[in-house]
């Protein structure tokens, strides 16, 4: 694509299912220098350009020379990617998985592009014609791009699979998901995550617990019963956190660091998240399941179990078995059914 000055460049598709539900699919720019993602040491070419790229939490990316920055918008039923400068080259790829989309990525950055995967033919972004690639902007009754044969080779070239090291945490603990939840705020790591762990599961999208994990008995009954009553009663600000996610693009699961911009210091925190922008959640940690110690971003907050304030900043507090440390802002307007919940608690 030719690049020209004050033309915006846009280019839309239906979101990924679960980019729509959950607010788990917050894409960012991936440096793959900083990343530390290269190809393998046989590779021909491991000297990767620094052009900007951009990568989803479902291996979709996209990679642009000469442009401006590329913007992503997710909202309920699209996703859109556009520049306020027409790009000199643009190149999309679609990996099924994040571990393929970073692959390919990675690749077509070092130069080594040698055919394009089949599956990609039936992207629905993308249709092959005799004379070309034609580009399916169906949304608002745009009308597709159609990109000749030789443009398109010099826009888009995949190279063929070759494995790269990955290694993800384990899901099966609160610090292994809190670490795979971080992980997809930031470098786009694509599964529905929702903590696992009984004490968790009130406070997630979905309630999933792994209940042989918690024994068999009348007292692993009571704490799976109270847990959902929990989660019940929690169903508003759910339902508000569900539509934030549709009208605003704000996940509802995500990195403080992303609900609090302002605040370079929150990226080091590798053992908390945020359910929403009202509520932030440090899971406890193995062996040690009290007291925790956490840091609260620049805002007045309130610990759930206690009603007791604190300011932002580094604060420890008790975090018993059942009671994750858990806060929500003073500001918040569910401030009343958080204290609530509260109530409620001490009387499961």
């Amino acid at each position: 694509m030719s690049g020209i000055e004050q033309r915006t460049f846009r280019i839309r598709f239906g979101a990924h299912p679960e980019e729509m539900l959950f607010g788990l699919g917050p894409s960012t720019e991936y440096n793959l220098k900083k990343s530390k993602v290269s190809l393998p040491s046989e590779g021909d070419d491991s000297t990767l350009r620094r052009e900007p790229s951009m990568l989803s939490s479902r291996g979709t990316w996209i990679h642009v020379d000469g442009g401006g920055a590329i913007s992503w918008n997710f909202r309920s039923s699209i996703t859109e990617l556009s520049s306020a400068i027409m790009p000199r080259e643009i190149a999309l790829g679609f990996g099924k998985t994040l571990k393929a989309g970073i692959e390919l990525l990675t690749r077509y950055k070092a130069g080594t592009r040698k055919r394009l995967p089949d599956w990609l033919q039936a992207c629905p972004l993308i249709e092959e014609r005799g004379d070309g690639f034609r580009l399916e902007n169906s949304v608002d009754g745009e009308e597709g791009r159609l990109i000749e044969m030789d443009e398109w080779k010099k826009i888009l070239h995949i190279a063929s699979a070759r494995a790269l090291p990955h290694q993800v945490e384990e899901q099966g603990s609160a610090s292994g998901f809190t670490g795979m939840l971080l992980s997809l705020s930031f470098s786009g790591y694509g599964q529905v995550l929702v903590p696992d762990s009984l004490e968790l599961a009130a406070f997630s999208p979905l309630h999933i617990s792994k209940i042989q994990a918690e024994g068999r008995g009348e007292a692993a009954s009571r704490k799976i019963a109270a847990s959902a009553v929990m989660y019940t009663m929690l169903r508003p600000y759910r339902d508000h956190c569900s539509n934030e996610w549709v009208e605003k693009g704000i996940p509802v699961l995500a990195h403080p660091a992303l609900m609090y911009p302002a605040e370079p210091g929150l990226l080091k925190l590798k053992d908390q998240y945020m359910f929403g922008l009202d509520l932030i959640i440090a899971p406890s940690q193995e062996g040690s399941p009290q007291p925790r110690r956490l840091f609260l971003p620049d805002d007045e907050w309130i610990h759930l179990w206690t009603s007791r304030h604190y300011h932002g900043g580094t604060t420890v507090v008790h975090a018993p078995e059942g009671r994750p440390a858990i806060f929500y802002r003073s500001r918040s307007s569910f401030a009343a059914l958080f204290d609530a919940l509260r109530i409620k608690a001490t009387r499961l």
